[in-house]
């Protein structure tokens, strides 16, 4: 009885442990797909906000925010967040 019970634990430890796998993996590729094509993934609004910051400060919004704020596209803004200043 003792045995069966211990399987059944086991069994179920198991299933757990792979449907985490999956979705690690699967937030992992999302994040890729987000940084490699995140022009694609802002509306025409954020597109438009996006070019009108200058050139030498933008960077992808997606490094630094995961769903992809337009305000973290602007180092400045970053940096502001990161040294506490806002």
């Amino acid at each position: 009885m003792i045995i069966i019970i211990l399987f059944f634990f086991s069994l179920i430890f198991a299933v757990i442990y792979l449907i985490a796998k999956l979705l690690k993996r699967g937030e992992r590729k999302r994040k890729k797909r987000y940084t490699d094509n995140f022009v694609e993934l802002l509306s025409t609004n954020d597109l438009e906000k996006y070019f009108k910051i200058p050139e030498e400060y933008r960077c992808n919004p997606f490094l630094n925010d995961p769903h992809g704020d337009i305000f973290f596209a602007d180092k400045r803004n970053v940096e502001k967040v990161r040294n506490n200043t806002i």
